[in-house]
Parts: C-alpha cells; structure tokens; sequence
C-alpha cells in the first residue's frame, strides 16, 4: 500500500470524504472540527511523500493527530536494492492467446517488481515472446467489439479491474521495457482503447501514453488518455474514493503540465458519460439488449403487482421514506417494523409477510439494544429474523457495492437505512442533482435484493409536513411516511400519517401511546430500574370512528367491558351487543385489540380463551349469524338500542343488577358496566350516549 492510499484508508476510516480540486485532494478540517467540505489538502509533495495542509490552522500536526497517523507514514517504502528482497506478497501470470502461460511478476516488499519464467529463472522471456497482461481476456473482447484499459503496471490493473468491471491491461516491465508494435497487434479489434498514465513529476507516464497513442494511431484503433484527478496513478485516484469518470482527459498533442488541471465542474456535452456508455460487449449487442426489454400492452399486464410486505404500508421491491422531528420515536416505529417482519408477527392488526431484516444503525447504535430487549419483553419473544449492522455505509463509496451484494446473497425483505443523513455525509442535501445520485444508489440496492428499502429521515425545522432537503427524492419514492407527535412524556401521542402511496390508496392514520417497559434484570448506577418503552395503539374515541370499521367494532367491545376474547367469542359477544359486521371485520378487530393489551400477548391463541370463560346465567345464546332475539332494528356495524341487556358474562368482573355499600347498581346503557343507580339516570356521568338509529 502507497503512502498516499494509507492517507486515504485513514481519512475514510475516520468517515471523512475526499473531494478532487485541481490535481489535490480535498478534505475537511477534522483538525479543528470545521464544517467546509475543502479545507484541507493533500497532494504527493517533491520528495515523493504524501503533504497535507490545513488552510486554517496553518499546519498539518493536529490533521494527522486526528487521523492517528504519523508524518513518518508518508513517505512510500523504498524499493528494494540489490538482491535483499522479502517475501513476495502478490504475483500476475501473463499468458498467450491460446492460455499458456508466458511469465510470472512478483511483487516484494519493501517495493520491488521482479519477472519470472515457469522454469523458475528470474528474468523476461525473449522480446518477441514478451505479452499483454490478460491477454486471452483482452481478445476475447476484441472479438465482441468491446474497450480495453490500458495502465502502467499491474497494481494499477487489479485497481480499475475491481473498481469498474472493465478488461484492462498493462504490459510487462512497465515505462521502462517501453511499447512494441506487436503489443498494438494484440489490440486489433478492440472499440477503443483507454489510456491511463501516470501523473509523474517529470512527465515520464505522460510522455509513455503519447509514444502508445502514436502506435494505436497508425494502427487506426481509437483510443484516448486520462490522468488521474489525485495521487500519482490511478490506485490513487480510486483510494480517494474518487470514481473513474473524475479522470482528467488529455489530449495526445497536450504539453504535460507542472499540475494536472482543475476537474472540470460541467462536462462538454460529448464528454457526458463517456466512460459508463463503454460497458463491454459492444453498442449493436447493447441496443438489440435494449429493444427486448420493451412491453407492449399484453406485457404490461403481465407484470405482478406490488406485493405487501406489511398491509397498507410497506410493499416489496420498493423505496420507501419515513420522516419526522427529532425526537418523535421514529426510531421506535422502524423497529417495531422491523421485529414484525423478522419474526412474521402481525404489526399492530396488519398482516405481515415474514422475512430477514437489515437494519443499518447509522446513528444511536448504543440505544438500540435496549429499545430491542423492550420489544421483545412486551411480545414475549425473541427478536429473530433481524441482522444489525451498528454503523453507516455511505452511498457513494466504494463500500454501498460491497453492501449491495452482501444483501443480495441474504435476500432480505427489509432493508432499515437509520438515517439517511448518516449515510451521505458530504452530500449536499438540497441539491437534487447530488441526491439523486444517492436515490440511483439505493435504487441499486432495491433491484439486487428485491427487499422494501426503508430511509428514516428528518423532516425540516420550518417544514415538519415533508423530509428535509430536494424535492426530488420524494418523488422517486414509493412510499412516504410522516410522523408527528403530541403531548409530553408518557402522556405522548405518536402519529404515522401516509404522505405518499404512489399506487395504492393512502391508508388512516395511526396513532400510538406510549407504554413504559421496565426492563428484567437491568438497572441503573443508582439502582433504579433500566426503562425504555414500546409503542401500542391509542383507544380511539368511537364518536370519532366509522362505524363498521374494525377499529369502531374494538372500541365497541373496550366500552361494553368485554374481554379480549378469540375470534368465535367476539363473534358472539358482537351478536349479543347487536354489532353486525363481517367475521374478516370482526377478526380484525380481535388483532387490534391484541396488539395493544399489556396484560395478553397480541398472539393469543384461540384455546386460551377457556382462561376466561363464560359465567352461568342471564340473556339467551345467539347464533354467530343473528344480531339478537325478536326485531334487533340496528344496522350493519351499529348496536341496536331496544336490545336485552347482555349477559353478564361479557360484563368485566361479571355483577349487574344488586346491591353494595353505595346502594343498589344497574348496568348502565351505554358502557353495559355496573353503576351505582341513580334516581332518572341510565348511565355514569361520563358515558356519551350513543347515536340514535334513524
């Protein structure tokens, strides 16, 4: 490894970006906490080592301190003299067309090249023998009409290889073997050939490009060379974490310059994607590529629709951005998510289809553990199926395609990104030219993996209905979801608002209170207990309800005192209460009750209701399909007002009609609880009477 690319590994190990202004890097002043994304630079110095500078502070020592990294580190390693080499820690093979193999080099350190023939001579073949490195690969595309890169060495070569894709070459011995016209041979038939030279002080790959170029061009094959934007090579300007399109075009006639020139900000037209148009395998193979994938209308048809991952809210094979406040319990939201898909349990009354969870913490990775064990204290299970990763990976580094593969091998159906400013530190979020960069980067992550792509995001300080910056993410996604919150402390309200469903209706909102969980076996420093909390669905007012809905139907069942019963024992406490709905409904409304009990788990299951069995006596057995005896007069999905009163065994704690210390008791009209009775008066004090059937 270069001085230069230790410079760089440090720079990004400490989750700093790299920026290319006119042949240096720039970075920011770490040294002194600054926010400009330039105010450090970093170029190869006249002695060959690496030189950094801030511009503030005047000096480079509290730079490097901030890094750990020492000035003694900049300096490359010397190369080897003599015959005194170490141990080789890298070798190429260099084979003929037909695979046979033609010479070894060795890479030693300290640096030092050093050739080998298969009978194990440390020497080069015969000129005339001598070959392009991956030759068979390099004719191979020749024959597909495709573009080779051509480097200087073989470091260089692996670099741009892993970088990019492309087939690239280099030639044995480097600048000083020089070209032979026999190498131009072996590029006959290539589209093009990428020329990328060194940035040597003395001009020395510039001048070895030219003498190349002078060769392919009596040979008629196009080609055109590139200088690296930082650093000496292209190892490099890759290292900087720079992409190959930031490669500075020279022309073949150009003088070398004293210093490369500044990247230019806004390409000429025909220079606009000049290095992504070239992917190998030729433009005719491209566009016939192309002209398949066209639908015609029977095609469109075909096409599956969006598949729910939770119901109404999440869909597979999507972007999706979930934005607030601060300190509104996103967090807490996602994850509760999170663990419903992880373990296939039903979110809050919501199917869920269950699966693997990637859950990049990108911030507060401390905090989430706690927050976990809450959760699962309060479902009484394990939070499985979900895999952490407690750190960011930005979009735009080399490491968000090492991220898009890992999860492509997992084939997870959700991706968590907490947050998305975490991930594209150094990205101007107000720029929707830069944020859709970042957009086409996930976007690349949801087609590898097929999996919902979650962002949590914040929303802006004067604009809390929308998330912060461009206006274009929004319209890339999918789906957009709103959090707001009310009221302080326990007494808080949390509100999950649909901002945006591209394709589906929009669904209600969702409100939650909060529920505090003390922690089992955890405590404090002082000995109080560990907390954290969870979120549960907030009772609604049934005034405030549709009637018929399933959330109305629960909120029927809350205020008559009936149990949390199964699915066949609601059914039949609805038919005594004269609400008529659908058994879908009705279900439904048994999970909404579920999800947000503290004393039952949300997975109660249906040979558990004997823990609460009906008592003996009062009101007549009503079968699951009628409302009540005689002539009910409600209708669908409200209680009927002429009904019997119903059995004390849907009453909570059972009673009814009788006697205590505060006098006689009836049950009152509208809570069917047990009352104190009151001269004129059929309900408590604080019962609204229910609406009256027209």
């Amino acid at each position: 490894m270069s001085a230069f690319e230790r410079l760089m590994e440090a720079l990004h190990s400490a989750g700093e970006h790299a920026l290319s202004r006119g042949g240096e890097v720039r970075t920011r002043g770490i040294c002194h906490g600054g926010d400009s994304p330039d105010t450090v630079s970093i170029k190869i110095g006249n002695n060959k080592n690496v030189v950094a500078w801030c511009h503030k502070c005047q000096g480079n020592t509290d730079f490097y301190a901030a890094l750990g990294i020492s000035e003694a580190e900049l300096y490359d390693e010397p190369k080897a003299k003599g015959s005194g080499r170490g141990e080789p820690v890298k070798s190429w093979t260099y084979r003929g067309a037909d695979g046979h193999v033609v010479q070894y080099v060795d890479k030693f350190v300290p640096k030092a090249f050093r050739p080998r023939l298969p009978d194990g001579r440390h020497n080069h073949p015969p000129k005339e023998e001598r070959v392009l490195l991956n030759l068979p690969e390099v004719r191979a595309q020749a024959e597909a009409g495709g573009m080779v890169v051509l480097c200087e060495g073989e470091t260089d070569v692996d670099s741009v290889a892993a970088a990019t894709g492309y087939v690239v070459t280099t030639m044995p011995g480097g600048t000083g073997m020089g070209w032979q016209e026999r190498y131009t041979q072996m590029l006959h038939g290539v589209s093009e050939v990428r020329i990328i030279a060194d940035n040597d002080l003395d001009g020395t790959g510039l001048k070895h490009a030219r003498k190349v170029s002078a060769s392919l061009t009596r040979a008629g094959i196009s080609h055109r060379i590139y200088l690296p934007a930082v650093g000496k090579d292209v190892s490099d300007h890759l290292a900087a974490r720079l992409p190959i399109t930031d490669l500075i075009r020279v022309d073949a006639t150009d003088e070398p310059a004293e210093e490369p020139p500044a990247t230019p900000s806004e390409p000429e037209d025909n220079e606009q994607a000049e290095w992504p148009e070239d992917i190998p395998g030729g433009i005719e193979d491209r566009v016939n590529a192309l002209i398949a994938e066209l639908l015609d209308s029977s095609d469109l048809d075909d096409l599956p629709p969006l598949a729910p991952l939770v119901n109404d809210v999440l869909f597979l094979d999507t972007l999706t951005r979930l934005y607030g406040p601060s300190g509104v319990f996103k967090s807490f939201i996602v994850l509760s998510l999170a663990g419903s898909v992880g373990t296939g349990l039903d979110w809050h009354g919501k199917h869920v289809r269950q699966g693997l969870v990637i859950y990049l913490v990108a911030e507060g990775a401390r905090g989430m553990g706690k927050r976990k064990r809450a959760w699962e204290q309060h479902h009484g299970r394990k939070m499985t199926g979900v895999k952490f990763l407690p750190r960011p990976v930005q979009t735009l580094d080399d490491e968000w395609l090492i991220l898009i593969e890992a999860c492509r091998r997992l084939n997870p159906a959700l991706i968590v990104i907490d947050t998305q400013a975490r991930v594209t530190v150094g990205v101007e979020e107000n720029s929707n030219k830069d944020m859709g960069v970042v957009v086409d980067r996930m976007e690349q992550l949801r087609a590898a993996t097929g999996a919902c792509v979650l962002v949590v995001h914040h929303s802006g300080h004067e604009q809390s209905e929308r998330g912060r910056g461009a206006s274009a993410v929004k319209g890339a996604m999918q789906t957009e979801l709103g959090v707001t919150r009310t009221g302080r402390g326990l007494d808080s309200k949390v509100t999950l608002r649909t901002g945006k469903q591209k394709d589906d209706e929009e669904a209600a909102d969702l409100v939650f209170a909060l529920k505090q969980i003390k922690l089992d076996g955890e405590a404090k420093e002082d000995g109080s207990p560990a907390t954290s909390v969870v979120l549960i669905p907030q009772a609604a007012d049934p005034n405030e309800l549709e009637h018929g809905s399933p959330e109305w139907i629960a909120a029927q069942l809350d205020r008559a005192g009936v149990p949390i019963f199964g699915g066949p024992k609601t059914i039949e406490a609805c038919a005594t209460l004269g609400i008529r709905a659908r058994k879908d409904k009705i279900e439904q409304a048994v999970k909404i009750r579920k999800s947000r009990s503290g004393d039952l788990p949300p997975n109660l299951p249906r040979d558990l209701e004997a823990s609460h069995p009906p008592k003996s006596g009062g009101g007549n057995h009503i079968s699951t399909g009628q409302t009540s005896p005689g002539n009910a007069g409600g209708r669908w999905g409200e209680p009927s007002l002429d009904l019997p009163p119903p059995s004390p065994s849907l009453r909570e704690g059972g009673g009814g009609a009788g006697e205590t210390k505060d006098g006689p008791t009836a049950l009152c009209d509208v809570c069917l609880r047990t009352m104190v009775r009151k001269r004129g008066s059929t309900r408590h004090d604080g019962c609204k009477p229910l609406p009256a059937t027209p």
